[in-house]
């Protein structure tokens, strides 16, 4: 029987190696279902499996899209559990800050906050973007990835 070691099943190095100290669940845990999965597979991209870089891109655009589905399918939907937006406001910040603004990473993360009232106020002073275009943009900006790697 092979045994784990309890840190690669409580912080595995590709969730919380960020420079931020900030652990992937730290902010998915505030998120809804489909989009805490999409920023997760994004987050691991190319760092679990290095092979699978753009499966997991993959992966992180089906769940954005699964997320832009759940938004047409009813009136009233939160992407950020109601309560947690200052929570993943200021997790996202210390990513970013650690990150720069130019990664996937950071990108995804710049969409979901400016679905916040407050948004980012660094952020070319946008106010608050609605779900359904914060996740139309994550798709983008997922497929873009993808694009860029399949072209090598």
């Amino acid at each position: 029987m092979t045994t784990t070691t309890p840190e690669i099943v409580n912080h595995p190095p590709h969730y919380a190696t960020h420079p931020s100290g900030v652990e992937c669940v730290d902010i998915a845990e505030h998120l809804s279902f489909n989009l805490g999965n999409a920023l997760k597979y994004a987050w691991r991209a190319g760092k679990k499996h290095p092979d699978k870089h753009v499966e997991d891109l993959q992966k992180a655009d089906w769940y954005a899209n699964r997320e832009l589905e759940a938004l047409d399918a009813v009136t009233s939907h939160e992407i950020i559990q109601p309560g947690s937006e200052a929570v993943v406001r200021l997790l996202a910040r210390k990513v970013i800050d650690k990150e720069g603004v130019d990664t996937l990473v950071s990108r995804v993360l710049r969409e979901i906050v400016k679905t916040t009232d407050a948004g980012f106020r660094s952020d070319r002073g946008t106010e608050a973007a609605s779900p359904e275009s914060a996740l139309k943009s994550i798709s983008r900006r997922l497929g873009e990835e993808l694009e860029r790697l399949k072209k090598g």
